[in-house]
């Protein structure tokens, strides 16, 4: 048998991984080999439970109107107490217009609005509505008093109220548009574009993140000449990329939303920014208002109500902010967050 040198079995090799090479090479210019794909963001380790504003005690206030409704009745109760046979209707009067001012006072202090005009007679005003955990409780004081509904643990109730918000792990903002001509089929109807899903919720380390969950209608292009719109966003505790808290109070004293631009027909590329005070730089834990149930003499006690739609802002001229126009979006405000007449 023939026998084959070291040489050329060294050649045969050599020549064996050059062609081997080759075919890869040709195989890679053919077939380009796929990119990994990107991470996704992992879940924040540290737990949000700490920075959910929802879980807080109920106010004081909240407690002491209640009482004030209820005197004879001490809190708690045992759990099959029932509710008083006899009622004293003017102190219920007189705690649903204390809870009514708290209302108010709460719907005014946790809202901001930006104005758009339309056209030379007509304007939008777009209001952004934290619904803060006092907002909360003067909602649900409101309708407690309102059907009077009777618990034998005040202080519980309204704290299982917070806790099935809380649950949520979201910041939620009731976003509010109506114009001058709301309802006028007569008018000049102008199409109104927000970019919801872009409406970023910042805080003071620049961190910016857009909501988790939105009311598609916000999104929709909005008539000026239909009726008002109005919508719930809901934004994380926490910046999944930075794993930061978004509203740490430490740093931040307001609340900033911002918009790139809104669409007045099709056009505009003007930015706006809603702003909300948030928590005060020095804070001295001063007690808040005491209740005021002392109804004014002439006050309409039907307005202690809830109200289908919000105020037009023609009642706001230059954002004047007048009583009428608060108490009014207040109303509207219950009427969201309870569903009170639908």
């Amino acid at each position: 048998m023939k026998r084959v040198s070291s040489n050329s079995k060294n050649k045969l090799i050599v020549f064996g991984g050059i062609l081997i090479l080759t075919i890869i090479s040709g195989l890679s210019g053919c077939a380009p080999i796929p990119t990994p794909l990107p991470e996704r963001p992992k879940p924040c380790e540290q737990s949000s439970a700490k920075m959910n504003i929802y879980k807080i005690p109920s106010e004081s206030w909240a407690e002491k109107i209640f009482q004030y409704a209820f005197p004879a009745l001490p809190t708690p109760l045992p759990p099959e107490t029932a509710a008083p046979a006899q009622l004293d209707d003017l102190k219920i009067l007189e705690a649903r217009y204390a809870t009514f001012q708290y209302l108010i006072k709460e719907t005014k202090r946790w809202s901001d609005s930006e104005t758009i005009k339309l056209d030379d007679s007509s304007e939008a005003q777009i209001t952004v509505t934290f619904i803060s955990p006092e907002l909360i409780q003067a909602v649900y004081l409101s309708q407690v008093l309102k059907y009077r509904f009777f618990t034998s643990d005040f202080p519980t109730q309204i704290q299982e109220v917070l806790n099935s918000i809380s649950a949520r792990d979201e910041l939620l903002f009731l976003v509010t548009v109506t114009t001058t001509n709301n309802g006028n089929p007569n008018s000049i109807s102008h199409t109104i574009d927000i970019p919801i899903s872009k409406m970023k919720l910042n805080n003071s380390e620049d961190l910016a993140v857009e909501p988790n969950h939105d009311d598609h209608n916000l999104e929709q292009p909005i008539h000026s000449s239909l009726e008002p719109v109005f919508g719930y966003l809901a934004y994380p505790l926490l910046s999944n990329n930075e794993c930061k808290w978004i509203l740490d109070p430490k740093f931040n004293t307001n609340i900033v939303l911002t918009v790139p631009n809104i669409l007045m027909d099709g056009a505009g590329d003007t930015p706006y920014t809603w702003t909300i005070p948030y928590t005060p730089l020095v804070n001295g834990n001063i007690p808040s208002d005491a209740p005021v149930y002392a109804v004014p003499p002439g006050f309409d006690t039907n307005l202690i109500s809830t109200l289908a739609v919000p105020p037009n802002p023609a009642m706001n001229p230059n954002g004047t902010n007048p009583p009428s126009y608060w108490q009014d979006f207040a109303r509207y405000v219950w009427n969201q967050v309870t569903l009170g007449n639908y």
